[in-house]
């Protein structure tokens, strides 16, 4: 059980998402969570030079798509030539462009010269549209179309697309031609649209589901537990957080930005929005984190200093209030933004709603910067400083905030390609300790996505903190 997927396109890959793209796709690899070290999958190697500015991928041989076409170094190509055509908006494309070039040796081998020390690189085939590879003949032929009906889809994961009524289910079957022999041990997986996370427990509990995807902490999991099924997760050191889209006032003012920030309360919203199960932030990183540094803190709670900067912004300004909207998908995600709405009302001068929409039409909507503010992740997965470069230089294919400070640039630029963990903890921890000078964003709670299962599902690995690897997923009798 989990959110509604309006098409099968990677550009669109979110959290909530990830079970059916995992499923339907696989990846060129994975990292694992527990290590932070590459899986190989559909690539059987993914090999560096020795300052990490030049990979050679090779792919497993024989592999094909869903469509019978090859899935070869030809069709990656293609792929990324798709992703780097600016009209089809893709989250990968300032990555893309950084890149000097890529090119195809044999159908097994692509070659990619980035340029420059990109330590990320895994982390870019594992997490973002480059590593997940559609059939380039479907993808053609079905145009506009692609990725929105079993008759318009092709990709290689476990799982083949067999029947789709949008907003209802999603039926999947084996992959007969899957790469990985003896996998998937499933014969079907059946995805079901529900986010509400007590309706999913009680799915579960009754024996009607059982695997619910769980974006956030809930007292649901804990009736699952008791019940004697299992609460699956893993670490994860992301934040939820909000950012304000700057292109529109008033949150292109700091003031505001600061004003808003110092209104939040992020304890509150936890107790609130997940009866006190989620952490809530006060550093850019959480304690027990490889990243945590104990000086980059987030100022919150001070709701006298907050309505002193509104105050001053509105006085300059001339006018008496402030409005605007929080844009939030329908589902536990609403429930800290419902919180956070409650927040920032009680200061005087301040009106500011939510506008609440299906998770599909949160990520169209949220792609292409139709918000003025709206709740997300810090980055993902956030563990280089790239992933940040994506999402917050001013150039950057994944900065939908249209934030833009040239001295966060230079910051960002300079850690690019850092692989020594003790440099990127100190350039992320910079880089962290400039945005939260500037209010770029609030983090709210640390990201906590988890699964609940019955007592009969097994799993040997995750595809990320909080999903199981679908082609590793078993009943037990």
């Amino acid at each position: 059980m989990t959110g509604d997927v309006s098409v099968l396109n990677p550009r669109i890959i979110t959290g909530a998402f990830t079970p059916q793209f995992a499923a339907l796709y696989d990846s060129l690899i994975q990292i694992d969570p527990r290590t932070g070290e590459p899986i190989f999958r559909q690539a059987e190697s993914v090999v560096p030079n020795e300052d990490k500015s030049a990979w050679t991928i090779t792919l497993r041989p024989g592999l094909t798509f869903s469509d019978g076409t090859p899935f070869d170094a030809a069709a990656v190509k293609s792929w990324w030539d798709h992703e780097l055509v600016p009209a089809n908006a893709s989250p990968v494309l300032s990555t893309l462009e950084s890149f000097k070039n890529f090119e195809v040796v044999d159908d097994q081998t692509m070659t990619v010269d980035v340029g420059y020390p990109r330590a990320a690189f895994y982390n870019d085939l594992a997490f973002t549209s480059l590593g997940m590879i559609p059939s380039p003949t479907m993808v053609s032929s079905a145009g506009d179309a692609f990725g929105s009906s079993p008759e318009t889809f092709a990709a290689a994961g476990p799982f083949v697309l067999k029947e789709w009524v949008q907003g209802d289910h999603m039926l999947l079957e084996a992959n007969e031609n899957y790469w990985n022999e003896g996998k998937p041990y499933l014969d079907e997986l059946e995805f079901k649209t529900s986010t509400d996370p007590s309706t999913n427990a009680d799915a579960i509990a009754s024996g009607s589901a059982d695997m619910a995807y769980l974006p956030f902490p809930d007292p649901a999991q804990e009736r699952v537990v008791d019940a004697g099924g299992q609460h699956i997760s893993l670490p994860n050191d992301q934040q939820v957080i909000i950012t304000f889209n700057v292109a529109k006032a008033p949150f292109d003012d700091e003031r505001v930005r600061q004003a808003l920030t110092l209104a939040t309360d992020p304890k509150d919203i936890s107790d609130k929005a997940q009866s006190g199960l989620a952490k809530p932030v006060t550093t850019l990183f959480p304690e027990g984190s490889v990243l945590y540094d104990a000086s980059v803190i987030q100022k919150t709670d001070d709701l006298p200093a907050a309505q002193t900067l509104l105050d001053e912004y509105l006085a300059d300004k001339g006018i008496d209030s402030i409005t605007g909207s929080v844009l939030t998908p329908d589902n536990q995600t609403a429930d800290q933004v419902s919180a956070l709405v409650q927040n920032w009302n009680r200061l005087d001068g301040v009106d500011i709603k939510i506008d609440k929409k299906t998770v599909a039409a949160f990520v169209t909507a949220r792609s292409a910067s139709d918000f003025q503010v709206t709740i997300g992740y810090s980055a993902q997965p956030g563990y280089f400083v790239e992933e940040w470069l994506t999402k917050w230089s001013t150039d950057g294919s994944g900065n939908v905030q249209n934030y833009s400070d040239p001295e966060l640039d230079a910051l960002l630029e300079a850690g690019r390609g850092y692989a020594d963990l003790e440099d990127r903890k100190e350039a992320l921890n910079e880089i962290g300790a400039n945005l939260l000078s500037h209010a770029a964003f609030i983090g709210l709670t640390y990201a906590e996505q988890s699964v609940l299962a019955s007592n009969k599902v097994k799993t040997e690995t995750m595809v990320n903190p909080g999903v199981p690897d679908p082609a590793e997923v078993w009943m037990a009798n």
